[in-house]
């Protein structure tokens, strides 16, 4: 799982993204806490997650 989180300085601000997407990882840590399921947040990410 912690290959798809990347760092960089240079994107969003040095936030932890999602490798290879401008995704924050932060933006799924929300999700989760909002009560979202994995379902949900695939569906409402598809082209971010992918299948």
């Amino acid at each position: 799982m912690f290959d798809r989180i990347a760092y960089d300085p240079t994107l969003m601000n040095g936030h932890p993204i999602i490798r290879g997407m401008r995704f924050p990882v932060k933006t799924v840590v929300r999700m989760v806490a909002g009560g979202m399921t994995v379902e949900d947040i695939q569906q409402e990410r598809a082209s971010v997650l992918g299948p």
